[in-house]
């Protein structure tokens, strides 16, 4: 018997081990053919759902606006950014989101930013097990993953009662033992009363159950980060081991929550397992203790995937361009290219120009006004986000982007075109 046990357990291991093996298979040959050829299939994402990273900073950490709402939807900027969003993983697509609308003239980290991408456009086996590792955590619309570190999450109201009711049961297994009658009265009695609990209160609990669930996936990813074995990822690895230290508990707590969520022949004893014992919101509170706890570890680790996931966009975006360049910022006010083109138009008209401080810009009717200073405006923040140009090369002064190009006044609302412009 023992010998049929240990057979079964065994091809269970190399089945999932095979299809495991079989998957990676499948995607690192995907990876290549994107790479080979420069195109990819984008995921359907939820615009609101990728701008939460954005959103959560500009409103904890209030400093500027970055790129207003007008100038962003004068730009098209949402297209650019889908253009270039060749993220594996929600963390990653919120992050690039954010270094795009987000413009620092100061250029911090423009440099580490750079050699981020030369490493991973260089490195080929480097960036394919990072790209496996992403891929593992995948993306899940309208987690907000970043909000649990800008923000205080709330604990369970009356967490001690849940223990309390979750020890009842273990009570009535000990009174078992004393009177065989009492005890199973017991049991059958706190089962019943943990069962209303459960379903009358598991509607408020679920969705932040399933932002924990993912919030557990990053972590993890930290963790297979940590383990990477590649001397151009070394100072990466040690960043992940010190930030998944403190919060790998998570792991723990979200395996627990996790049991019975299947579709196997046992997940509905699992299922009346985690009711009897109220584990859902037992080990939720636990989690949101841990993290509220290592806020900081927490941030700093999602910021490590979003920087690497965004990197790795950056770099299959410069990939696909025929021609691109590295900014030169200098102090002059002043701005010149050439042959600099619009991301966004295939086979696009290409200008070389040398501008002053005031330009003004003349033409007849439908003759690419328009399309010549949104090709710049877009260029010029591509230039201080992702250090990329559309051009051959490109000199600027650093500084803040603002356009009003789509403004519209309504004359039944009484807006004249001043008031609707601000």
């Amino acid at each position: 018997m023992m010998n049929l046990i240990l057979i079964l357990v065994i091809v269970a291991i190399a089945i999932f081990t095979y299809n495991i093996l079989m998957i990676n298979k499948k995607r690192l040959k995907k990876f290549r053919k994107e790479w080979a050829t420069g195109k990819f299939d984008a995921r359907s994402e939820d615009d609101e759902s990728v701008s939460m990273y954005w959103e959560n900073k500009k409103n904890s950490e209030p400093r500027y606006d970055g790129i207003d709402q007008l100038t962003w939807d004068d730009l098209a900027m949402n297209t650019v950014f889908k253009k270039i969003n060749y993220t594996q993983t929600s963390v990653g697509a919120e992050y690039l989101f954010n270094q795009l609308r987000d413009i620092d003239p100061s250029l911090k980290n423009i440099q580490d930013k750079e050699r981020l991408y030369i490493l991973l456009e260089s490195n080929s086996a480097l960036r394919e097990e990072i790209l496996r590792i992403l891929s593992g955590l995948g993306k899940q619309d309208y987690t907000n993953s970043s909000s649990f570190f800008y923000e205080n999450q709330n604990n369970i109201k009356y967490v001690a009662i849940y223990v309390l009711l979750a020890l009842i049961p273990f009570a009535s297994i000990i009174l078992m033992f004393f009177s065989l009658k009492y005890g199973i009265f017991s049991l059958v009695g706190s089962f019943l009363i943990n069962l209303f609990v459960y379903y009358k209160n598991k509607p408020e609990l679920e969705n932040n159950l399933y932002s924990t669930s993912y919030i557990a996936a990053i972590i993890n990813t930290g963790k297979r980060f940590a383990s990477v074995k590649n001397p151009g990822f070394t100072t990466f690895a040690d960043k992940f081991k010190v930030k998944v230290q403190s919060i790998k508990k998570v792991l723990v707590l979200s395996n627990i929550a996790s049991i019975g969520r299947g579709n196997g022949d046992l997940d509905i004893i699992f299922e009346y397992i985690r009711i009897l014992f109220l584990l859902d919101f037992i080990t939720y509170n636990n989690i949101i203790k841990t993290i509220s706890k290592h806020k900081e570890e927490y941030r700093d680790l999602w910021q490590l995937i979003g920087q690497l996931d965004a990197g790795v966009a950056v770099a299959f975006y410069r990939k696909s361009l025929d021609t691109y360049c590295i900014p030169t910022f200098v102090e002059k006010e002043e701005l010149s290219f050439k042959n600099m083109f619009h991301p966004l138009i295939n086979e696009p008209v290409k200008n070389t120009s040398n501008l002053d401080k005031s330009t003004l810009i003349t033409g007849s009717n439908a003759s690419g006004k328009s399309t010549y200073i949104k090709a710049i405006a877009i260029n010029t923040i591509l230039a201080q986000t992702i250090n990329t140009v559309l051009a051959e090369n490109w000199t600027m002064k650093p500084s803040y982007i603002v356009t009003s190009m789509a403004i519209k006044d309504n004359v039944l609302d009484g807006d004249s075109y001043f008031i609707a412009e601000r």
